[in-house]
């Protein structure tokens, strides 16, 4: 009975041990019990991540202060739903995701609405856009040039690996027409870059 009793607090000092020496798992906790200067460190290390997801989908940088601002405050709010299961980087980044392709449906004037999508497909390109030789930095550039349909399709199956079923039930659209915008997006990306290249 006594070692029983003696193995569960054992195991229970194990538990406490690890916490306690995960500092990102400490920060967490912090942040999820309201200490301002905790949540401005997660804060710190989570912006610059952060602000490349918001501005690849917002597609402008003033957009894009704003999805980030609301993407963390939905990120504290949720926060305590981490189960741990991936890096906080990885779960924020998939939050951040879900809450820029919201807010761009409410958006009336940027909807993705069935009317931003096209069906009809011309031109099928097999160039993977990592064999393409420029920086990730330009690349950035161009990619937020892209019309809304095109940039979202784009980021979801590139950036976010996402398969084409997946981004069909997330957007709301066929599994054809998302094949059909991320093709239409490499190839006008492909553009953009080669008329940046020689201007």
């Amino acid at each position: 009975m006594n070692d029983g009793i003696l193995n569960i607090t054992d195991s229970i000092q194990n538990e406490l041990s690890k916490a306690t020496d995960n500092p990102v798992a400490l920060l967490i906790q912090r942040c999820i019990d309201g200490d301002q200067a905790a949540q401005r460190q997660m804060f710190m290390q989570l912006a610059p991540r952060m602000k490349v997801v918001c501005l690849r989908y917002a597609g402008d940088p003033d957009l894009a202060k704003d999805f980030m601002q609301e993407g963390f405050i939905r990120f504290f709010e949720k926060l305590k739903q981490f189960k741990g299961n991936s890096s906080i980087e990885t779960w924020a980044t998939r939050l951040f995701m879900n809450n820029c392709i919201s807010l761009l449906n409410k958006d009336k004037k940027r909807r993705l609405s069935q009317e931003s999508w096209d069906d009809n497909i011309d031109v099928e390109d097999d160039t993977e856009l990592d064999e393409l030789p420029y920086t990730e930095a330009y690349l950035l550039q161009k990619i937020t040039e892209l019309p809304d349909g095109y940039r979202t399709v784009l980021n979801l199956y590139v950036f976010e690996q996402q398969s084409h079923q997946e981004i069909a039930d997330l957007l709301g659209i066929s599994v054809n027409t998302s094949k059909t915008q991320f093709f239409k997006a490499k190839k006008a990306l492909k553009l953009l870059l080669e008329e940046g290249r020689t201007s």
